[in-house]
């Protein structure tokens, strides 16, 4: 008689947690993306890949009412973290910086947009990623202690020539810096360059990246037999040596990750990091007419010919 009220009493205890308890409501992301192209899709694609729940992403077009409607619906959410993408994404949802906390990632500015605080983490881009080209260098060939680092001269060039010289001295490589004011000087600035260094690294910059410039700079690093290092496949089909950028979907499952562990722990979590992976695609035809031979130990390239 006792067990029989004994296990009367525990089925109704049973019952009544059923009917009382709510269940745990799954963790959501609104992802606020810049604009509909392949770079910030595939970004995308990356977070809801690791991001442990419901992702609700806006995409802003050409169309403005519907742009409207979109911020409208953005600023309303009930998400617990928003994930934004691009420059672009993050003018339009400003207002929820330090409300909820914020992921981003593909910004090269971000204080620019106020994605700073103590609610906001990110993955850094740095372009080019002058840690990854340096180390690169070391690995192909690791007597060089000498980099040249090519940039156009300007206000904003500053940070990016202490960056260049900051991540050189951590391998033990002295970084030449030669700064670029118009088309007129490059040919007589390249050449100088050159003269003193065996790897030069360009700034991702229009001075330099434009048709006629990079068209210069490809012919006269093969005459002077110095290898470039650039950010973009394109240039290295074009002629460059090689050319190094972030893994782009990577970066998005990064974001989903950092995502992740803001939402179960709230308080620790708040950081930018950097990229852990890049593209590394050689041209092999450059390096065979540099004298450059490519370490079998390398790995993640992709050699084009």
């Amino acid at each position: 008689m006792r067990k029989t009220r004994e296990g009367f009493l525990f089925w109704c205890l049973i019952i009544i947690l059923l009917l009382f308890s709510s269940p745990a409501r799954a963790q959501k992301v609104t992802a606020v993306v810049s604009r509909n192209i392949n770079l910030y899709l595939e970004a995308l694609a990356g977070f809801k890949e690791s991001f442990k729940g419901a992702v609700e992403s806006y995409t802003f077009i050409g169309d403005p009412i519907k742009n409207r409607l979109s911020r409208g619906r953005i600023l309303g959410s009930n998400c617990d973290l928003y994930f934004f993408v691009g420059s672009y994404a993050a003018t339009q949802a400003k207002e929820v910086i330090g409300v909820k906390p914020v992921v981003y990632c593909l910004i090269l500015k971000p204080e620019a947009f106020g994605l700073t605080g103590s609610k906001v983490a990110g993955i850094s881009l740095e372009m080019p990623p002058l840690a990854r080209m340096l180390s690169l260098i070391k690995e192909v060939a690791p007597q060089e202690n000498k980099v040249g680092f090519l940039y156009a001269s300007g206000a904003g060039s500053g940070p990016l020539v202490s960056k260049a010289e900051e991540e050189g001295r951590k391998l033990g490589i002295t970084v030449i810096k030669a700064g670029v004011r118009n088309e007129t000087e490059l040919p007589t600035v390249f050449r100088q360059l050159g003269n003193e260094v065996k790897y030069i690294i360009l700034s991702l910059d229009q001075l330099l990246m434009n048709d006629a410039s990079f068209s210069y700079i490809v012919k006269t690093s093969l005459e002077m037999k110095v290898a470039v290092l650039v950010s973009g496949e394109v240039y290295a089909r074009k002629g460059a040596f090689c050319s190094v950028v972030p893994d782009i979907k990577d970066i998005g499952r990064l974001a989903g990750e950092l995502a992740n562990q803001i939402i179960s722990s709230p308080r620790k979590n708040f950081q930018v990091v950097p990229p852990r992976k890049y593209n590394i695609v050689i041209n092999s035809r450059v390096a065979r007419l540099l004298g450059i031979k490519i370490p079998s130990t390398l790995e993640g390239v992709k050699v084009i010919r």
